[in-house]
C-alpha cells in the first residue's frame, strides 16, 4: 500500500472524529489519590473543543492536494487529550480523543508528511481529491461489518509494482509504517479497550461534529467504538502484510532491478527480520477485526435503552434502524470468515483447464500467515534468469523449457493451497498451452452437411489428440467450425490430421507437412465440403465476360444447390478429359453463382473445345488459394462424371 493511500485510509478512522466530539456522559473514577478528575475533565473538554474546530474546518472546506492538509492540525488537541489521562487514565472522552487524534495525527510527524508529498509530487495524477475522502463515514449499518480481507490479496501484487517503480524507497517506506504508524494504532487500540470496559458509554456527536451545526445531535455508543476498533486491527493487518517481506532496492535503473529480482537475491522480496511477527499479526489482526465486529453486533442486539437517537441502531417500529434479522446475517458470515482463516476454504473452479475440467481447490491462507516463504522468488517459483534486451527492456526467461520438466518447487506455496500439484497448477494456469505445440484446425464444409457433428483430430506418431474446447465461443465464419489441438508430450514428428464428417472419418491431403513445434502454433484451414454428384454440362452460348467479353459458344458445366441456399462460397479444381486417356488438371477457380426457375447453381463456361469430340468433367472442392498457413482438403473427393460429345 503506498503511504498516500495508506494516508487516505486514516481518514475513514479519522473522518469518524467528526462525529465524535462533544461529551455525553464521562466516567471517571477517583481510586487513586493522584487522580484529579477536575483537571482532567477540563483538558479533556479542551481536547473536544480544538478536536470539534479542526473537523469542522475539513467537513467545510475543500482539499485538493496533500498540501492542503497542513492547514488542519491536531497535534494540540492531541496533546490536551494525554494531558488529561495523565491526571485520570479512565477519563473515557480522553481515551477516545487520544485514540482518534494520534492515529490522524500521523500525516503531522515531519517524515510522513515529507514521504506523501514526494509521492505526490512524483504522480501527480494520484493527488489528493475531495472525493477521496468525503466517501468516508462513520459505521452505520450491515454493509460496515466487513472483515478487510480482500484488500490482502489486492495489495500484493501492488507491493512488487511498488518496489520497482516508486519513491521514496520502498524500504524507507516500510521503515516509517513500522516506527511512526504501527506504534499509533497499537496505543489507539490500548484506549479504545479502556472504553469497551464501560457498556453505558455515550459520546454526544453535535451539529458542529457533523459539519453542519443546524443538524441535530445524535449518540455514539459500544457498537461504533467496537466497529471503529474493527478498523484499527484491520489497518494493522494490511500495515503489517506491508511488513512481511524485505524489499531493498538500490536504485531505480534497470540495472538495480535486474539484480533485484535475481532468484537468489537476499535483499529483496525476502522474508524481513521479523517477517514471521509481521505475518502473525496479520492473522491476529483479521481475527480480531472479525471479533470486534461481532462484539459490535451483539452489543446493538442487546441494547435495551431508546436508541432513536444513537448512530447504528435496531429498527424498531417505523424508524430506520437494522433488522435484527440482518444482524445475524451478518454474524453467521462472520463464523464462515473466522472458519476460513483457521482452516481453510475450498473454491469450485469450473472450466478451469484447456479441457473445460471442474476444480475444488482448498485455500488455507493461515498456513502461509504461520509460516511464509524466506525467498519467495526461490520458494515459490520455476528457476529462472533476468537479463535486458538492446532496448534496455527487463526479460524473464524460464531455465525449464519443456513442460515435462517446467515443475514449481513447491505447488502447495507452503500450504496455501495444501491440496494443489503440479499438474493441477500447470493446467490451471495454462502453462499446457504456453509449452505444447499448438494446432488450430479451421474447417469449412459449404454445403452444411452434419456441422454440429463433425469432428476431428490430430495424430502424431501413434498418440492421438482430441480437441480442445475453447474457453471462449467463436461463432466460426458461414458452414465452418473450428478445432485446436495440444501437444504437449513429442518434441519432433509430423502431424496427420483426420476428419468425421457423416460418421465417417478421413485423413485430410495437407499442403504442406505439419510439422510439430513446441511453443508455437500451427494454422490448417480445410475444405471438407462433398464434392457434388449432379454436376452436368451441355452446349450453351452467350456473353461470358473477360476475357472473351464477346457472345460466344460454350461448355457449360453446372450443378444445382440444395433447396434453400442462396450462395455458395468455394474454390474448385476441375479436371478434363479430352484425349480419353484419363483425367488431368484444368484449372482451379471459383464458379458462378447463377439462379434460374427458382433454382441456384454454381457454373463453369469452358470456351476450349472443338467439334465432334467428347469431354468429360469432373470438379474437385479445395481449400482457397489466398488462405494463409497449411491448407488441407480430402483426398480423391471427386463429384460425379460429367460427358458431352460436341456437334
Amino acid at each position: 500500500m503506498k503511504i498516500k493511500n495508506l494516508f487516505f485510509f486514516l481518514l475513514a478512522i479519522s473522518l469518524i472524529v467528526l462525529f465524535s466530539a462533544g461529551c455525553n456522559k464521562t466516567a471517571t473514577t477517583e481510586s487513586d489519590q493522584k487522580i484529579d478528575t477536575l483537571s482532567s475533565r477540563t483538558n479533556s473538554d479542551a481536547g473536544m473543543t480544538e478536536m470539534e474546530n479542526q473537523f469542522y474546518f475539513m467537513a467545510t472546506n475543500n482539499f485538493n492536494s496533500s498540501s492542503d492538509f497542513d492547514r488542519v492540525d491536531f497535534s494540540k488537541a492531541n496533546t490536551y487529550f494525554k494531558k488529561a489521562l495523565q491526571e485520570n487514565p479512565n477519563n473515557l472522552d480522553a481515551n477516545l480523543g487520544a485514540a482518534l487524534t494520534e492515529v490522524f495525527g500521523v500525516y503531522a510527524d515531519a517524515e510522513i508528511n515529507d514521504a506523501i508529498k514526494q509521492w505526490e509530487s512524483y504522480k501527480p495524477s494520484g493527488s489528493v481529491t475531495a472525493s477521496a475522502f468525503k466517501s468516508f463515514y462513520i459505521p452505520r449499518g450491515t454493509a460496515d461489518m466487513r472483515v478487510p480481507v480482500s484488500a490482502l490479496g489486492a495489495n500484493f501484487v501492488k507491493i512488487i509494482q511498488m518496489a520497482k517503480t516508486d519513491p521514496p524507497t520502498i524500504s524507507k517506506m516500510q521503515s516509517l509504517l513500522k516506527t511512526k504508524f504501527l506504534p499509533r494504532i497499537d496505543y489507539a487500540m490500548a484506549r479504545l479497550a479502556v472504553i469497551e470496559q464501560h457498556p453505558a458509554y455515550e459520546m454526544k456527536i453535535s451539529g458542529k461534529m457533523q459539519g453542519n451545526i443546524t443538524l441535530t445531535p445524535v449518540y455514539m455508543d459500544l457498537t461504533e467504538v467496537y466497529l471503529l476498533d474493527a478498523m484499527l486491527n484491520g489497518m494493522k493487518a494490511v500495515v503489517s502484510q506491508f511488513l512481511v517481506f524485505q524489499f531493498e532496492l538500490s536504485a531505480y535503473t534497470t540495472k538495480a532491478v535486474v539484480e533485484a529480482v535475481n532468484q537468489n537475491n537476499t535483499t529483496f522480496f525476502v522474508l524481513a527480520s521479523d517477517g514471521k511477527a509481521q505475518a502473525a499479526n496479520v492473522k491476529s489482526g483479521i481475527l480480531t477485526a472479525i471479533a470486534k465486529i461481532r462484539s459490535a453486533v451483539n452489543f446493538l442486539k442487546n441494547e435495551t435503552d431508546v436508541q432513536s437517537d444513537d448512530i447504528i441502531k435496531l429498527k424498531q417500529g417505523n424508524n430506520q434502524g437494522i433488522a435484527s434479522s440482518d444482524l445475524d446475517t451478518v454474524l453467521t458470515y462472520l463464523t464462515r470468515a473466522e472458519d476460513g482463516l483457521k482452516n481453510g476454504v475450498t473454491i469450485d473452479a469450473k472450466d478451469a483447464d484447456s479441457d473445460g475440467n471442474n476444480y475444488s481447490i482448498t485455500v488455507n491462507l493461515s498456513n502461509f500467515f504461520d509460516n511464509p516463504p524466506a525467498n519467495p522468488k526461490k520458494d515459490w517459483l520455476p528457476p529462472y534468469t533476468v537479463d535486458t534486451s538492446a532496448f534496455g527492456d527487463i526479460q524473464w526467461h524460464w531455465t525449464q523449457q519443456t513442460y515435462a520438466t517446467f515443475t514449481f518447487p513447491d505447488p502447495t506455496f507452503g500450504g496455501v493451497f495444501p491440496n494443489m500439484t503440479n499438474d493441477m497448477l500447470k493446467r490451471l494456469m495454462y502453462i499446457d498451452e504456453e509449452f505444447a505445440w499448438r494446432v488450430y484446425l479451421y474447417v469449412n464444409n459449404y454445403d452444411h452437411t452434419s456441422i454440429s457433428t463433425m469432428t476431428a483430430r490430430l495424430q502424431v506418431g501413434a498418440t492421438s489428440y482430441a480437441n480442445k474446447p475453447y474457453r471462449y465461443e467463436y461463432p466460426g465464419w458461414f458452414g465452418g467450425k473450428e478445432f485446436r489441438f495440444f501437444v504437449n508430450d513429442q518434441t519432433t514428428g509430423t502431424g496427420r490430421v483426420f476428419v468425421t464428417l457423416n460418421g465417417v472419418e478421413k485423413e485430410l491431403t495437407l499442403s504442406a507437412p505439419a510439422t510439430v513445434n513446441p511453443k508455437h502454433e500451427t494454422n490448417i484451414n480445410a475444405n471438407v465440403t462433398p464434392a457434388p454428384q449432379n454436376l452436368t454440362v451441355k452446349l450453351d452460348s452467350g456473353y461470358v465476360g473477360y476475357p472473351i467479353n464477346n457472345n460466344v459458344k460454350y461448355l457449360k458445366l453446372s450443378f444445382a444447390l440444395p433447396s434453400g441456399y442462396y450462395f455458395y462460397s468455394s474454390q474448385y479444381r476441375i479436371d478434363k478429359d479430352s484425349t480419353g486417356t484419363g483425367f488431368k488438371p484444368y484449372i482451379s477457380t471459383y464458379l458462378t453463382n447463377e439462379y434460374e426457375s427458382g433454382t441456384n447453381y454454381l457454373a463453369y463456361y469452358d470456351v476450349n473445345f472443338v467439334s465432334a469430340k467428347t469431354y468429360k468433367y469432373r470438379i474437385e472442392p479445395i481449400y482457397d488459394s489466398y488462405t494463409y498457413g497449411i491448407t488441407g482438403y480430402i483426398p480423391n473427393n471427386y463429384s460425379n462424371t460429367a460427358t458431352i460429345t460436341t456437334p
